[in-house]
């Protein structure tokens, strides 16, 4: 079942309780959301697949406006596509998620850009050889990804925070996410990267509790 589709059925309160999703105004219309980001709001750290002889262009890059001269990949109905949009860059989004890498690898595009969180996890999957991760910019945007029930269930939305709240007091929650996440996040350098701030006209003026 597609995210969209699992949403609206969970919008319906027919076959499914709970699922999670990145957060915008829209979706926390019709759904409630609790307001705990899943990924401590990484989600919205992004770093690109480029190809291997590209790293020099992108290594001259130092803010936006350098960006915008050059062609992402993003696929029409992700969240992150008209959020690229919305700050004046250029997106593709006429292609499957295999079809992206593909894209990319003939040079069709010149950049895809994938969360911190899961672009080490893909690098190990990829199929092509002349693909490789940039290693000098990390482009962010406020995004979250919160557990998503549907807007009657309000007792259901209270367990879930008064739960999550418990994990994150006495530390579980943290371990969980440094076992899976902190060594994967090391590898990319982050704190070294030159950062470019982007707008997210799409997120909901919440706090993000972390």
């Amino acid at each position: 079942m597609s995210q969209g589709r699992a949403l609206k059925e969970l919008a319906r309160g027919e076959t499914i309780d709970l699922n999670w999703s990145v957060t915008s105004k829209e979706r926390e219309q019709i759904l409630r959301a609790v307001r705990i980001p899943i990924y401590k709001g990484l989600i919205g750290w992004r770093v690109f697949f480029i190809v291997n002889d590209s790293q020099k262009r992108f290594a001259a890059i130092s803010n936006i406006a350098q960006l915008q001269d050059l062609l992402a990949v993003q696929r029409f109905d992700w969240p992150d596509h008209r959020i690229l949009m919305a700050n004046q860059l250029r997106v593709e989004g006429d292609f499957s998620y295999e079809q992206m890498y593909k894209s990319l690898s003939e040079g069709l595009v010149d950049y895809f850009p994938r969360s911190v969180l899961e672009i080490n996890r893909e690098k190990e999957q990829l199929k092509y050889d002349n693909l490789k991760i940039e290693q000098t910019l990390l482009i962010k945007y406020p995004s979250a990804t919160y557990f998503f029930v549907n807007k009657e269930k309000k007792a259901l939305a209270k367990t879930i925070e008064e739960g999550f709240k418990k994990a994150i007091a006495d530390g579980s929650y943290h371990a969980l996410f440094d076992r899976y996440f902190t060594q994967e996040l090391a590898k990319l350098s982050l704190d070294k990267r030159k950062v470019i701030e982007l707008n997210n006209p799409y997120f909901p003026i919440t706090v993000l509790n972390q």
